[in-house]
């Protein structure tokens, strides 16, 4: 939960001025609708994970239910963020990362 909080003081402040993956993810159209989508669906998740667990430790039955329902939703969003990530923000990056020279080229380059 506190992650999702820091992502949007992120994205709202104007340390993303200076950041250029934040300007990246909020100039790519296609990668900035997809962390706002995900954003809010992350807080959701959270938020009912957080209640499965309690339900867990209450040894109610609908909380495997809802834990065995967040495993499956965990692994369909890591299999369609990778690609997303490959074939949308990578892109960007390394169009990006022609404009910099010296360190902030080569750490671009060399985490892309």
């Amino acid at each position: 939960m506190l992650t999702v909080l820091w992502s949007l003081r992120l994205l709202s402040s104007s340390a993303a001025a200076n950041n250029p993956v934040i300007q990246v993810m909020l100039e790519n159209p296609t990668y900035a609708k997809w962390t706002k989508t995900m954003i809010p669906l992350g807080i959701l998740v959270c938020s009912a994970l957080v209640v499965s667990g309690l339900g867990l430790l209450g040894l109610r039955s609908w909380a495997r239910k809802v834990s065995i329902a967040y495993a499956i939703y965990a692994i369909v969003v890591v299999v369609v963020t990778v690609p997303i990530n490959f074939f949308v923000l990578l892109p960007a990056m390394l169009e990006k990362s022609r404009q910099f020279q010296g360190a902030e080229a080569a750490g671009i380059r060399f985490f892309c």
